[in-house]
This record gives structure tokens, sequence and C-alpha cells, in this order.
């Protein structure tokens, strides 16, 4: 079942919006637009305005894929203003206007390859009222980015789309400029390739891609670098921070004409979210990232994770598992693939970009132990954010997610180390084994700077898995199972409900003092399930915006006891498994 979500958050904070149209259509369409620098930014000339895009010495010729396919020159590149005008107004006094552009992104591979080689998107850039153009160093520096979905062509957004939703509460709280880019990717997608010759979408779209990219890759063809799909949904955030830069510095009523942000922080959820991981690793105007739903890097390791964990593959992935691409986990075509699109690879430039990794516990694709696969791999400042009992698309709507965003966001913006960066630090032991074993957490909370901020509340966050099943697992739903009642339609599958409620109680500090703020949980190993979970999670004072406050929610890994995995790894072919 999907619990209720996003109505939660839109009711309480994006209380209505109205629609529009203002004065002719206006736009770029040819000729590029060179943005003024400011003496803290840098680089060549790159479609419309200056080259942003970050260089990392990862190949022979110190580029991958990726960045070979957006240095690209894409002449298809455009925008227009639609005369479309949003109204929109956040708890009720928060008033905010988005202007409606078509961007045309790129042109991906040729009509030959897909149906959908031009990419055209939506992209509403939303301007709340009480934004200030002149102040350059903080609120209108960063613009808050939400990479988004949505199918079919531009001009059919809804006024109340949560996708504006997303972007309007996000400009709103951090009183800066949202933007939200849609039709990531372009979709439906017919491929004359494809055998199956049907319509795809989301992973279907994406996994094809994937196959294409393993084929071509076998017999040689260098053409495969050009097909997976990552690459044209990073291309068109890209240009969409350029459109937008382009936009707000040419618009006379937007009150800012001659000024625009910097740079942005990015947002996006499940497949967006990957884009966002990659997005920050390429364009030095990312100031923080934001990635929902999507934490599975390092993905070799973590495929093997899931199949030691689960026995099988989640169904929420049938769709690569149609492709085989489970069969490909351990061949050179797929390491050459996880090269180009694994955001672990781009590890290095992400260190210096701000990280807040959003995730749900009971997420039907990811695992809410996935991070422990890189977590100590990943450099600079990261922070994760579990919402509790959310499934995969819940994450987004949790009812604390999108307030520790905006805190996390507006600190970024304010240059704060406080607001947005809380140093936590953890330590895992075990001690026993089997059964008599027990995992024991301690978190160190440092007080070390003169304005850190000591937590409004505590929780010790715990779970139970299923007593009827072995697997490491904390879905709340399978295929495989006796249901003990109905089953449900989930997103096409005929699904078994067995929810596992997360809990939440207070955890109190084993000590204090000027410098730190420790914290102490022990859980051990259940008798009457197979695995137990636990996680402890912090509520910070975040932002205050009239009668609507922000905390910011941060937390530890996810800890599991017995600390082992249920079912033995496969190699190469073995792998590929059942749906589970």
């Amino acid at each position: 079942m999907a619990p209720l979500r996003k109505s939660i958050v839109v009711t309480a904070l994006f209380a209505a919006v109205v629609l529009s149209l203002h004065g002719a259509v206006q736009g770029r369409k040819a000729s590029p637009l060179v943005l003024p620098q400011d003496e803290d930014t840098s680089g060549e000339a790159f479609g419309s305005a200056r080259s942003y895009l970050r260089e990392s010495p990862l190949g022979e010729d110190g580029t991958t894929a990726l960045d070979r396919y957006l240095k690209m020159p894409d002449p298809e590149y455009k925008w227009v203003d639609t005369g479309v005008r949003i109204k929109g107004v956040v708890s009720s006094v928060k008033h905010w206007t988005g202007y409606m552009l078509k961007l045309t992104s790129q042109r991906w591979l040729t009509d030959a390859d897909s149906s959908c080689s031009l990419w055209e998107h939506d992209l509403v850039v939303i301007i709340p009222d009480d934004v200030n153009p002149t102040d350059k160093l903080t609120n209108f520096a960063t613009a808050q980015f939400y990479i988004s979905g949505d199918n079919g062509p531009p001009g059919k957004v809804s006024p109340t789309d949560e996708d504006i939703a997303m972007a309007a509460n996000l400009a709103v709280g951090t009183k800066s400029i949202g933007v939200s880019l849609l039709q990531i990717p372009n979709q439906p997608c017919t491929f004359p390739a494809d055998p199956k010759k049907q319509s795809r979408g989301e992973d279907a779209f994406i996994a094809f891609t994937w196959r294409r990219f393993l084929d071509l890759k076998k017999a040689g063809d260098p053409q495969a670098e050009l097909w997976p799909a990552r690459l044209p949904m990073v291309k068109a955030a890209v240009r969409a921070m350029d459109a937008t830069q382009e936009f707000i510095y040419q618009c006379d009523e937007c009150g800012t004409k001659g000024k625009y942000p910097q740079g942005f922080t990015v947002f996006g959820a499940s497949k967006r979210g990957w884009t966002t991981w990659l997005t920050g690793a390429v364009d030095t105007r990312v100031k923080g990232i934001a990635p929902i739903a999507m934490d599975a890097l390092n993905f070799k390791k973590t495929f093997h994770l899931w199949y030691q964990a689960l026995g099988g593959w989640s169904f929420a992935i049938s769709d690569y598992y149609a492709e085989q691409i489970m069969d490909e986990i351990d061949t050179p075509e797929m390491d050459a693939l996880m090269a180009i699109v694994d955001p672990i690879v781009y590890k290095d430039r992400l260190k210096d970009t701000p990280k807040l990794v959003v995730s749900g516990t009971n997420d039907e694709f990811f695992m809410p132990y996935d991070n422990h696969v890189w977590w100590d791999d990943m450099p600079g400042v990261k922070h994760s954010l579990i919402a509790v009992n959310a499934d995969h698309r819940d994450a987004s709507w949790c009812p604390m997610t999108l307030p520790s965003m905006i805190a996390w966001a507006y600190g970024i913006m304010q240059h704060s180390d406080v607001a947005s960066n809380p140093e936590l630090d953890w330590q895992l032991s075990y001690t026993g084994d089997g059964a008599n074993q027990v995992a024991n957490l301690t978190v160190t909370l440092s007080l070390g700077s003169a304005a850190a901020l000591k937590p409004t509340k505590v929780n010790v966050v715990y779970s139970y898995s299923d007593p009827d099943s072995a697997r490491l697992d904390w879905r709340w739903y399978s295929v495989d199972k006796t249901c003990p009642g109905p089953t449900i339609n989930y997103h096409g599958v005929n699904v078994c409900v067995h929810p596992y409620p997360w809990i939440e109680k207070p955890l109190t500090p084993v000590s204090t003092s000027d410098a730190e703020i420790v914290y102490n949980y022990s859980m051990p190993a259940p008798s009457t399930n197979p695995f137990g979970a636990f996680f402890v999670q912090f509520f910070f004072p975040g932002v205050t915006e009239g009668i609507v406050e922000y905390p910011l929610v941060v937390n530890t890994q996810v800890v599991t006891v017995p600390n082992t995995l249920p079912f033995p790894d496969c190699q190469g072919t073995q792998c590929s498994g059942t749906l589970v």
C-alpha cells in the first residue's frame, strides 16, 4: 500500500495557485548570450553562456563519456518564454510567481535511433515576492533546482503539479529563486532496435539504454557510450541552469534584469536523484545536492549486497530484470557502463559539494542499509535523512523531508556551517555471534564551534524484519509470498503487502560537556524475527519564517543485527535470479 503522502505537505504549505497569461512570447533561439561573470567564476564558451563544466582526469584523455557528451556542441538548444504565469501562495502568506518556459535541451542520438531524439521540457522559474535580487551574497546567489519527471510533450503542466509545489516550497522557504525542470527523461519513447517494440518510460526506458550499451560495447561499437539515458538527463539539467540564468538576466517583469543567480542547490527523486548526483559532479554552479530515494552508489557492490540480502531481486527493478541486466553485473561491459554513470566514480569531484542524501525506511527499490557500501568512501560533507515509514515514493513527501531540505539549503545559502552541517560521528561495534549478537552504536555530536546548535530532540528509530522470511528486508511489498489478505496492484505488479513499522522513541545522552554530547544505543539480535535494525535521529533548529518552522533532521546509518547476510553471493550468469 502507498500511505498518505504529498497531501500532507501540499495542504499545509502549498495553499493555492492560479494560472494567467502575460505578454508576448520571448526567448533565446540562436545567438549565444554570454552572461557577465563574477570574479569568482570562470570558464570557456559553452552553448549559451560560459562553461561551468568540471574537469577530472579519470580517463586516458581526462574525461568520462559523460564529460564528452556534455561538451558536444548542440545547436538545438533554445528556450522560449511561453507567456504563461502561475501565481501561488505558501502557508497562506508567502506569495510567488512562476514563469513557464519551454526548453529544448539537446538532440540525443538521431531520429533513426529513437522517437525521442529531440528533448523538450517544461521549465518553471519561481520567484517569491520577497526575493531580493540585490542580495547577491546569500538569497539571490543560489537558486533551488528541482529535477522531475512527467510524461509527454511540454505545455501540459497543471498549476497544482506536485513538482511545481516542491520547487515553490523550496524557493519560498529559502527566500530564493526556485526552478522545476520536467520531462526527465523525455518519455514515452520507442526505439527501432528494441525487439519488444514497446513504448518505454522511466525504468523501462533506462533499462533498454543499458541493454543497448552492453550489446554495442560487446560488438566494439564506439557509439555505445552515447546510449546511457543518464547522459541526456544530466545534460538537460545543465541546460536548464543555463536557461534559468539567461531568463532571469533578461526578465523585465521579474525585477531581476541584469542579475542572475550564480549557483544552484539541486534536488531530485529516484531516477532524478541519480541525475542530481551526476549534475553535482559535472557542473561547478552546483553548491549542494539532495538526491532523494537514490542512495545506491558503487552499484556493482550494491547489486551483490541486494542478492545476498534478498536471495533474488526486488520486483521493483523488474524492467532491468526483463533486459537481463542482472546476468551482466560481473562483466567488463557492465564495469564500462558504471564507469560512466555510477556517482561513486565522481567522488573526488563531489568532495567540496555538501550532500543531503534522502531515503526511506521501506523503499522497494533501495534497502535502508545500502549506504554502508559507499558512505566511508565518499569525501566531504554529507548527511543522511531517512524518512520514517516511507516507501520509494513517500520519501519525497514525508512530513520531515521537505522542511529539512529547506533548512539544509538555507544553511548552504547563508554559508552556515551550523544549520547545514551538524558534526556527527558514530562508531559501530558488535559483541557475540549469531542469536547472541548485540549491536552497539555510539554517536558523538561535536559542539566545538561557539555557534554550534544543540538538538531539540533525539530519537532512536527501530524495527524488526518479517518473522516469516529469512530476508534482510524492510520493503512493504513483495511478489513471492502467500498473502494473508488480497494482493494489490502496485505500478502494474500484483504485490503482497506486509508493512514493517519503524518505531521512534526518545534517546537521552550518556554524557554531556561543553565540547560534545554522546549517545549510545544497543540492540540484541531478535529472538522471533530474523533481523533487527535501528538508527539514531537528530532534530536541529533550522529556519523559521513567520508561523512556519523548518527543522533540520539528520541521522546515523542504519544498523542491522545480526551482522550477517542470509543468502550466498552469486557470480556471473548465476546472478540471473528471480524477482521477490
